[in-house]
């Protein structure tokens, strides 16, 4: 395996590939728009990514073969992992799903990486479903007629958006419960089949790791405070400075970690610019983000919307980290608060005395890192996750 994380032996084919009808082999074929770059180097940074990675890796073994289909620029197919990524050159879900049947036959399993990208079919197939992501605030909406609506006509014609998508579907994995009721309350869509199967994390420490990286950060001159998220308004990023500046006022003793990447970087490099207490790590590989999560005190989650059952959260308590986030869509189901951590609504003041309060009384940190560690474990592991898509791949 080489640098990028794929295969030696890569297999890129030409737009005029083979046809494999082999209708005896049982393929599961997850379809996502983009899983590579453009260049076919890595894989994009995001968490329906990771989560997409995970699934296939788990079903290799449970079919014969495991397919990442995504829209490409030209007809690929390239060893990754365990399974293979094939690119297909239209842009459409209707069409990728064409283009499958042609080359691989009619016995193939389909996961929809999200509705968003998705169609109706005639054979086994299942969508997840990643959370609200139509709550985005008017003013950070793209230019053009949806921000010449009027707000109320918007949210209408979001929400009635997102019940066609879903309408098209019958099976849908819900990651959080904040999704189920607002289908139960859309009272339209009724013949779902859903089920719930929360977030996970990829890496976890145990215990014992824990109780030793609490007694070792408890004698550090600064606690740590990592915001390990996607560059993006919707993630917090324009809130960040102004809840750093209001917090930096208050104490002294504290660092940040902004960790990721994405279309705010700049914003947030001329923000922090000359900060000696804040530090950025772009990018990073998924072993240098375990590093983050085992150095850090707190973790910080201050998105405005679109969120599921994070997966930022769920690392952070898989790793021992007290965490502060807001109240917004499926993080509720995460943190209880006071127990394993503190929920906010999005605004500055309040996350601001959550963390003040914390940095303030390093016991709170101590008792929410070990008691987030236990939720984690008996609510939210990856072993679990995986024994329950298992129950839905075998399903299909």
């Amino acid at each position: 395996m080489n640098e990028a994380g794929q295969m030696s032996g890569e297999s890129l084919v030409a737009a005029a590939a083979p046809v494999r009808k082999q209708s005896s082999i049982r393929r599961l074929v997850i379809i996502y728009p983009q899983f590579l770059d453009p260049e076919r180097k890595r894989q994009t940074i995001g968490g329906v990514q990771t989560y997409l990675a995970d699934l296939a890796e788990l079903a290799v073994g449970r079919f014969d073969e495991v397919c990442l289909a995504q829209s490409s620029t030209s007809r690929f197919e390239k060893e990754w992992g365990n399974y293979i990524v094939c690119g297909f050159p239209e842009a459409t879900p209707a069409s990728i799903v064409h283009q499958v049947g042609r080359q691989y036959g009619e016995n193939c399993r389909i996961v929809f990486g999200s509705e968003n990208f998705a169609c109706r079919i005639p054979g086994p197939s299942v969508c997840i479903q990643h959370g609200v992501y139509w709550d985005i605030p008017h003013d950070l909406l793209e230019t053009g007629i949806k921000r010449r609506l009027p707000r109320a006509a918007l949210a209408l014609c979001r929400q009635w958006q997102a019940v066609r998508r879903l309408q098209a579907q019958e099976n849908i994995v819900c990651v959080d419960l904040n999704i189920i009721n607002w289908i139960r309350g859309s009272k339209v869509l009724d013949h779902l089949n859903l089920t719930y199967i929360p977030n996970y994390s990829s890496f976890e420490s145990t215990k014992s790791q824990i109780e030793d990286k609490l007694a070792f950060r408890s004698k550090a001159s600064r606690i740590r405070v990592l915001y390990p998220r996607r560059f993006s308004p919707i993630r917090g990023t324009r809130l960040l400075p102004e809840i750093w500046g209001a917090l930096r006022a208050r104490q002294s003793n504290i660092e940040l970690v902004i960790a990721g990447e994405g279309p705010d970087e700049g914003f947030l490099r001329k923000a922090f610019q000359g900060a000696d207490d804040v530090e950025f790590l772009i990018s990073a590989s998924p072993a240098a983000m375990k590093e983050q999560y085992e150095q850090a005190d707190i973790v910080l989650v201050p998105s405005i919307a679109s969120e599921g059952t994070t997966l930022v959260c769920l690392e952070a308590m898989a790793s021992g980290c007290a965490i502060v986030a807001t109240n917004v869509g499926g993080i509720g189901n995460l943190i209880l608060p006071g127990y394993n951590g503190v929920l906010t609504f999005p605004r500055v003041g309040e996350v601001v005395g959550a963390l003040d309060r914390m940095v303030a009384d390093r016991s709170l940190i101590g008792n929410y890192a070990l008691r987030g560690r236990e939720v984690y474990e008996h609510a939210y592991s990856k072993n679990r996750w995986a024994s329950q898509w298992l129950k839905v791949l075998e399903s299909l």
